[in-house]
């Protein structure tokens, strides 16, 4: 072979060459487009989700029901998302659309079936912690699911650990900031710490006070819940309010 027919196979080769490498740019390119596209429309898919927009999330789940993988803005499903914003129609929705429920999804829409079944295959989804920072029961407290914190306690789901995550609440605090006196009552009955502090250094009296919830202000008091504890900024449970009502409780 000549050294022109050896210099022209090099050529060819090098042309070759760029034309893998343009193909490869653009295949690249389409690539971040369409990551670009599936990031807007999960973006857009989970503000509608917040926002409590039922025909909007429904539309976008009848084109990709793969939506419903994705994660809320604190890793939580988003049925649990829609849960959260007290959107309850569209959260019972998306959890029924999920099919199979995790246990904190089961703990929190209070399906004991589901629930029971996963803490029989595995005691230790009694203890696990969400991607958001909760266990089960902080769940279960927080959205009045008394039958479900039952079935937790029964299987030793912890009443003294504070969610990892900035609020750092304990299952008493998320009853009583939820207004779930019956709640209050059983995460005393199972010896919850009464005057255990969250952030701010609000304890579960605060929020009762606060939320005026007449039957939680007495359970706690009952139990001998601090009435002259003082948050961070220097306020008692007394200070949360003005109305008489609620005074008169919390003196019992």
């Amino acid at each position: 072979m000549s050294d022109a027919d050896r210099a022209e196979e090099d050529a060819d080769r090098a042309e070759e060459d760029a034309d893998r490498a343009e193909e490869d740019a653009d295949r690249a390119e389409e690539d971040a487009d369409r990551a670009e596209k599936d990031a807007d429309r999960a973006e857009k898919f989970v503000a509608a989700v917040r926002a409590g927009q039922v025909d909007a999330v429904r539309a976008m789940l009848d084109t990709d029901a793969g939506l419903l993988e994705l994660t809320g803005p604190d890793g939580e499903t988003v049925a649990l998302t829609a849960l959260y914003a007290g959107h309850h129609q569209l959260a019972d929705e998306l959890a029924a659309r999920a099919g199979e429920l995790s246990v904190f999804e089961a703990a929190a829409f209070d399906e004991t079936e589901r629930l029971a079944e996963l803490i029989r295959g595995d005691a230790g989804l009694a203890t696990a912690w969400s991607a958001d920072g909760w266990q089960p029961l902080h769940l279960a407290a927080y959205f009045g699911r008394t039958e479900a914190a039952r079935l937790l306690l029964d299987a030793d789901a912890p009443v003294a650990e504070a969610s990892r995550n900035a609020l750092a609440v304990h299952p008493l605090h998320a009853a009583t900031a939820g207004r779930h006196a019956e709640l209050v009552w059983l995460l005393i009955a199972s010896d919850a710490p009464v005057d255990v502090r969250q952030r701010g250094g609000w304890t579960p009296l605060h929020a009762a006070v606060a939320n005026a919830d007449l039957e939680s202000i007495r359970a706690l008091r009952a139990v001998g819940a601090d009435p002259a504890a003082v948050t961070d900024d220097g306020r008692t449970p007394a200070d949360m309010t003005t109305d008489p009502a609620v005074l008169a409780a919390l003196r019992g």
